[in-house]
């Protein structure tokens, strides 16, 4: 981890000595009782933070802020309904990245079993070591919709909308100009778009693009994504 977070309410109060950020700074760090570390607040100020109690069943750490937050970058990530470790990963990265929001829906070739995952109760930990590892505090809204249509709904209009789909693309996303500073990207499941959803995507200004000629995992597609949206965008 390389910014340890904390939620505002842990700051000054006795964390367990098993909590996996205690065991982090304990056996990996090697820190002790007076010793400084990178850290943040979950959607806070990032700071240093002073080891004032640390053994095998306890750790207590006071937060001195140095910056504020700051703003995520403005990418909405819509995805598929995935397996659930593949969501994770998703989440991770995605917050690891800095963006703004993580949607996920189901897809008409996607398993809608996934949408009864305990998952999307239990997420936010994911989000976190994602943020962690990215040196940012900021972590992603998460929002999980159960049609693809209540997903078009509630789409802002300030953003650019595009669908990274290598099956029917209009564009490339090299090539492709993008005319607004905010960017929604959706991919499909794991077995990709119907031509149904195509339709009903470019219907409501969507523009298909492809990033390539090759076939990628929903992760790394998104990973992909991403980074070429915010090098278009100048964010990189």
């Amino acid at each position: 981890m390389n910014l340890i977070l904390f939620e505002k309410n842990e700051i000054g109060k006795s964390l367990p000595g098993h909590d996996p950020r205690a065991k982090h700074i304990r056996r990996t760090l090697k820190f002790q009782v007076g010793d400084s570390f990178e850290a943040g607040i979950v959607n806070g100020e990032i700071g240093k933070a002073t080891i004032i109690t640390l053994d095998k069943t306890e750790m207590i750490v006071e937060f001195n802020p140095e910056s504020p937050r700051t703003d995520p970058f403005p990418v909405i990530l819509i995805v598929g309904l995935t397996r659930p470790q593949i969501a994770k990963h998703i989440m991770r990265e995605s917050a690891s990245m800095g963006i703004e929001q993580l949607w996920f829906y189901p897809t008409e070739l996607g398993e809608k079993s996934y949408l009864e995952s305990d998952l999307w109760q239990n997420y936010h930990n994911h989000l976190v070591k994602g943020a962690g590892q990215g040196f940012t505090s900021n972590l992603p809204e998460v929002r999980i919709f159960d049609t693809l249509e209540k997903v078009i709904n509630e789409f802002p209009e300030d953003y650019e909308n595009i669908v990274l789909d290598n099956v029917r693309p209009e564009n490339s996303i090299t090539n492709f100009k993008f005319s607004k500073a905010k960017v929604a990207i959706l991919l499909g499941s794991e077995r990709g778009l119907t031509n149904k959803e195509r339709d009903l995507l470019e219907d409501n200004n969507f523009a298909l693009l492809k990033m390539g000629e090759r076939v990628l995992r929903t992760d790394t597609a998104c990973i992909a994504g991403i980074t070429l949206v915010l090098s278009k965008i100048g964010k990189m």
